[in-house]
């Protein structure tokens, strides 16, 4: 995929996976919508509120057992994956509307073949 991004023919990528690995090949996080969130970013739940926070202060509450509360509005504060009944990241419906895809892929896990067949055939 990054090489494809690299000739310019990737210009978004939208995935459910949750687990960020299309940032570990170094695609540019500006081209990645996840669908159902990531463990790359923290924030308040509270959809008015939305306020981030750091992620690796998150992670070391959640080694401690502790649940960590936004300053501003006290809600509590989780990574940024969707859990049944929210609603999606208001930038997956923004990429929806994007124009001028040279090309528009949705990454699923099991579409990882697909990418071998398109990187072969480029």
């Amino acid at each position: 995929m990054r090489f494809i991004e690299h000739k310019k023919l990737l210009n978004l990528i939208m995935t459910q996976n949750i687990d960020s690995l299309e940032n570990k090949t170094n695609l540019s996080k500006e081209n990645i919508i996840f669908a159902h969130g990531n463990f790359l970013d923290a924030s308040c739940i509270n959809r008015d509120c939305e306020t981030k926070y750091d992620i690796d202060l998150l992670n070391e509450s959640i080694k401690e057992l502790k649940v960590l509360y936004c300053e501003k509005c006290k809600s509590p504060i989780k990574h940024k994956v969707v859990f049944y009944g929210e609603s999606l990241p208001k930038n997956f419906y923004a990429g929806l509307d994007v124009m001028n895809l040279f090309l528009f892929f949705f990454a699923f896990a099991f579409a990882f073949a697909y990418l071998i067949i398109l990187f072969i055939a480029l």
